[in-house]
């Protein structure tokens, strides 16, 4: 399994190498690098047969000044849309397993698409993006309401010349969220219940990574705070 969310200024081989411990299936990875201080940015969308795949492939977009990467071996949907503020953002939204039936009660996606787990997310997310959701309420909404284990959602939201990323994270059940921090770069993700080396895990939280002041910032929080508060 892998569902996680990168923020790193400079080379991320470490805590990229710290997921292949994690990882499992095929993956969907979203990239988004700056590069220097002139304003550039891409962005790239990848599906990978091989969890190694994805993993080298955003080492290999690492060589920005900034990168922002979301990885996932569950469900996966990238469209536009906007956060509570009104802004435009771009988002991948992800769900370690299918939706349940409240995905389809509250989406309401088509009859044709509601066999599609793709389309069923997507319904899902963008309903709760138009009642006012968050990256952090999505994305535990995901987790615990629509039975997705854990959600991951990556929102690039416009603001001037470069997006502003922010990536959140939630896991509910029997998954822990480990966070690992290094050099002013960080790695949120999913995982079993064992802990893994080096790794600092909690379980049914929230964490939002996104960079500030030159490095990754982590803010943690309740799943039922985010939920019910």
């Amino acid at each position: 399994m892998l569902l996680a969310a990168v923020v790193s200024r400079g080379a991320v081989d470490a805590l990229l190498d710290a997921l292949r411990g994690l990882s499992g299936g095929p993956v969907t990875l979203l990239a988004y690098r700056e590069r220097g201080r002139t304003g550039d940015w891409s962005l790239r969308y990848y599906e990978a047969a091989q969890p190694r795949e994805a993993v080298d492939a955003a080492t290999w977009l690492a060589g920005g000044t900034l990168g922002v990467y979301a990885l996932c071996s569950g469900v996966c949907s990238f469209f536009a849309g906007f956060m509570p503020s009104g802004a435009p953002a771009r988002i991948m939204a992800c769900s370690l397993r299918r939706l349940g039936r409240q995905a389809l009660v509250t989406g309401s996606p088509p009859a044709p698409a509601r066999g599609d787990a793709r389309a069923v997310l997507y319904s899902y997310a963008a309903r709760l993006l138009r009642d006012g959701a968050g990256p952090e309420r999505l994305a535990a909404k995901i987790a615990e309401r629509a039975g997705g284990g854990a959600g991951l959602v990556l929102a690039l939201v416009s603001r001037g010349r470069a997006p502003a990323p922010v990536a959140a994270l939630a896991v509910s059940g029997r998954l822990r969220l480990c966070v690992m921090y290094s050099g002013g770069s960080a790695v949120a993700a999913a995982a079993p219940t064992r802990e893994p080396l080096g790794w600092s895990c909690m379980e049914r939280s929230v964490v939002s990574v996104y960079p500030a002041g030159g490095v990754a910032r982590v803010e943690t929080r309740d799943l039922d705070r985010v939920l019910y508060g």
